[in-house]
């Protein structure tokens, strides 16, 4: 009889953790929000999630909320008390539909204002093709980051929400981004750049926020976004349209014939430019109602325009009104 061999085989789990470092949601929606600084000479850049863009886009008209991803903290640490010229940019996108999502594909960014208290001429709406090919870079940019966060000790550098990377390389913010306008896949250039001199006590930066369906015409203005001089990003939500265009400055009244010709300045992003008129007897007089100069209406470009009335009278007022 053959002696039986019983062979116990013991199967030893071993449990390895590995701490959660920098997260990016690439393919959903809503899509996560990153925002990204980079400074001109400084060795060292910062991408940070800021959450889903629902945050943004669903908040209460007129709130105004600190964005908790920016940390003043490690920005002081990375940057020091010298900020000139640092850049920042916020953006998302997304690349497929859902029950909720808005209309394939969709992306959002952010547009400095050269004068804090005028608003920026917004981003335009694009082809399908144009917002995927920048939503693909978007992405690219989300996924370098996580790549780059993994194998990097957890810390005040690098966590789900902040890291902290060199420039430079394959994997950098600064190599997807380019001049910032993602390879010279987008319109322009989507960061906003502090000035010379720009620290604790000065006024904030402002940075208009839009997002950008298929289709023509401008985007949708989402709110502003400010960043202030103790290293503070901070976000005031709009409404569901672009924001209301600065009052023109009229340059030059001229009287040819019959012709009186009114030039004026104008800035472009989908705003019409429409001139009225006083009444004759408005002369002397207080102006109780401005009518439509017949045909004299206008898209503005960014340069200045002109805008004519055919009229026996030169003794009248003129008012330009832009919409919206």
């Amino acid at each position: 009889m053959k002696p039986c061999l019983s062979v116990v085989a013991i199967l030893i789990c071993a449990s390895v953790s590995h701490a959660q470092t920098f997260s990016f949601q690439p393919k959903s929606y809503p899509p996560d929000v990153l925002i990204g600084f980079r400074q001109d000479g400084n060795p060292n850049e910062i991408v940070m999630n800021a959450g889903p863009i629902s945050q943004f886009t669903k908040a209460t008209p007129g709130s105004k909320f600190k964005v908790t991803a920016v940390v003043a903290s490690e920005l002081s640490k990375v940057y020091g008390t010298n900020l000139d010229q640092l850049g920042f940019a916020v953006f998302s996108a997304v690349r497929q539909t859902g029950t909720t999502a808005p209309a394939y594909p969709t992306m959002w960014a952010s547009k400095e204002r050269t004068d804090r208290e005028t608003p920026a001429d917004p981003w335009f709406r694009q082809s399908k093709t144009s917002l995927a090919i920048t939503g693909a870079k978007i992405e690219t940019l989300g996924a370098n980051t996580v790549s780059w966060s993994l194998p990097i000790t957890v810390g005040p550098d690098n966590n789900t929400t902040l890291t902290v990377m060199p420039s430079g390389l394959n994997l950098s913010y600064s190599t997807t981004l380019g001049s910032g306008n993602f390879g010279l896949t987008f319109q322009g250039d989507v960061q906003t750049y502090l000035p010379t001199g720009f620290g604790s006590g000065s006024a904030s930066v402002r940075a208009d926020f839009f997002q950008l369906d298929v289709g023509s015409g401008p985007g949708t203005w989402i709110g502003t976004f400010d960043f202030t001089g103790n290293n503070e990003l901070w976000f005031t939500a709009a409404g569901g349209s672009i924001p209301n265009a600065p009052a023109p400055t009229i340059q030059s009244f001229a009287r040819n014939g019959s012709r009186n010709s009114i030039t004026f300045t104008t800035i472009a992003g989908g705003y019409t430019y429409t001139l009225l008129q006083s009444p004759v007897s408005g002369i002397g007089a207080p102006i109780a109602q401005w009518t439509t100069v017949p045909g004299a209406s206008i898209v503005g470009t960014g340069n200045p325009a002109t805008l004519n009335d055919i009229s026996d009278s030169d003794s009248k007022f003129y008012r330009v009104q832009v919409n919206p």
